[in-house]
C-alpha cells in the first residue's frame, strides 16, 4: 500500500494515462447519447415542455464536455496540435470541454430552480425561468474566458501536459456557488414536498437530493480542490491528481444517474420492452377484458370482449393475483403516466409550456 501511495503516475507512460483518463470520458459520452436518443423518441407534446428541453440541453452540454476532453487528451498526449511554443493551443483544446461543463452545471441550477418554483407554485418565477432558459448558453462562455485568463495555461513539453500558473479560483467559485444554489432550491422544494405530498413522492425526492449531493461530492468536489490546491511548479502527476480527473470525467454518467434513474417513466419503458416482445411472439398470451354490464336507472352500458394490452386488475383472482401485480408494473402505457418525474413541475408549468 505504501508503494502504491508513493507511486508516480508518470511511470505509467503517456499511452496508459490516455486510456485511464479517456475511459470514463467515453462512458460519459455514451450515457449522454443514450439520454439524448431517449428524449428524441418521446412524443411531440412532451418535447415542448420545459423539463424535456432542459434534459435535452443537459445531454448536449455533457456531450460537448466529453468530446472536448477526448480532443484535449488526444492533442496533448499524442502531440497532434500543441507545441511548446504555442500556449494558445492549450487554451483552445480546453475551451470546448470547459464550455460544455459550465453549461451543464448552469442547466442543473436551472433545473433545481424550476423544480423549486413549480413545487412552491411560484408561477411567475417559473415563467421567467422558461423565457430565460436559452441564456444559460450565453453565461458559460463568460466563465470559460475568465478561467482561461486567470489560470494562464502553458504547455510543458517534458511532462506533455498543459500547466497552469495560478490556482483556478474561477472554477472553484463557480462550482461551489452553483452547488449552493442548487442545494438550497432542492431543500426548499423538499420541505414543501414533505408538507403536502405522500410517502412515495417524499421518498423519490429524498433520493434525488441524496444522489445530487453524493455525485457532487464524488465527481466535482475533488477536482475543485485539485485546481485550487495544485499550483504551477509540480513536476509529476501524483495518483490523487489522476483519481480526481477520472472522477471528474464521469460527469455525464453522474447526470444520467441523478436526473434519469429516479424517473419512473424510464423504468416502465425499459421494463415494457421485453413484455411487448414476448407478446408479439405469442399472441395467445394477450389478455382480454371481461364482459361487464353497468346499469344506472334506465341507462345500461355493456363492455364487450376487446383485445387489450392493458392489465385487468379485477379479472384476476386466486393464483393469478401476483402475476397481475407484476404485469401491472410493466405494461402500463407510459403516455397515461406522469411523463416526467416531477408531478408538481408538470402541473405548474403546463400553462407556460403547452402553447409553444
Amino acid at each position: 500500500f505504501f508503494f502504491w501511495w508513493k507511486l508516480s503516475v508518470d511511470m505509467w507512460g503517456p499511452l496508459l494515462r490516455l486510456v485511464v483518463l479517456a475511459s470514463p470520458t467515453l462512458a460519459s459520452l455514451i450515457s449522454s447519447c443514450f439520454l439524448l436518443k431517449w428524449l428524441q423518441r418521446t412524443r411531440n407534446e412532451h418535447r415542448r415542455k420545459l423539463v424535456c428541453r432542459q434534459l435535452w440541453h443537459l445531454a448536449v452540454a455533457d456531450i460537448l464536455f466529453s468530446v472536448g476532453l477526448c480532443l484535449q487528451y488526444l492533442a496533448i498526449y499524442l502531440q497532434l496540435v500543441v507545441s511548446a511554443e504555442d500556449a494558445w493551443s492549450c487554451s483552445i483544446v480546453r475551451y470546448l470541454s470547459r464550455f460544455g461543463f459550465y453549461t451543464s452545471t448552469f442547466i442543473e441550477v436551472h433545473l433545481a430552480l424550476a423544480y423549486m418554483a413549480a413545487t412552491c407554485r411560484w408561477t411567475e418565477l417559473l415563467g421567467c425561468l422558461h423565457r430565460m432558459f436559452c441564456g444559460v448558453w450565453l453565461v458559460a462562455p463568460i466563465f470559460v474566458t475568465l478561467e482561461l485568463v486567470q489560470v494562464h495555461l502553458n504547455y510543458d513539453q517534458t511532462l506533455r501536459k498543459c500547466e497552469r500558473e495560478h490556482s483556478d479560483y474561477v472554477f472553484f467559485g463557480a462550482m461551489v456557488g452553483a452547488a449552493s444554489v442548487t442545494l438550497v432550491a432542492y431543500f426548499i422544494a423538499l420541505v414543501v414536498v414533505h408538507l403536502k405530498t405522500g410517502f412515495a413522492v417524499k421518498h423519490r425526492e429524498r433520493v434525488r437530493v441524496q444522489l445530487f449531493i453524493l455525485v457532487w461530492l464524488i465527481c466535482t468536489f475533488p477536482n475543485a480542490l485539485r485546481v485550487l490546491v495544485l499550483i504551477h511548479g509540480s513536476k509529476k502527476m501524483q495518483w490523487w491528481w489522476l483519481a480526481a480527473n477520472v472522477l471528474f470525467n464521469f460527469g455525464g454518467v453522474a447526470n444520467t444517474l441523478v436526473y434519469v434513474v429516479p424517473n419512473r417513466f424510464l423504468t416502465l419503458r425499459l421494463k415494457r420492452g421485453p413484455v411487448l416482445a414476448r407478446r408479439r411472439e405469442d399472441p395467445s398470451g394477450t389478455r382480454e377484458l371481461g364482459v361487464y354490464n353497468v346499469s344506472v336507472g334506465p341507462t345500461s352500458v355493456s363492455l364487450v370482449d376487446v383485445p387489450s394490452y392493458c392489465t385487468s386488475f379485477s379479472g384476476d383472482t386466486g393464483g393469478n393475483s401476483e402475476e397481475s401485480e407484476g404485469e401491472a408494473q410493466t405494461t402500463l402505457d407510459p403516455s397515461s403516466e406522469a411523463f416526467w418525474f416531477w408531478d408538481a413541475f408538470e402541473a405548474q408549468s403546463s400553462k407556460f409550456l403547452g402553447t409553444d
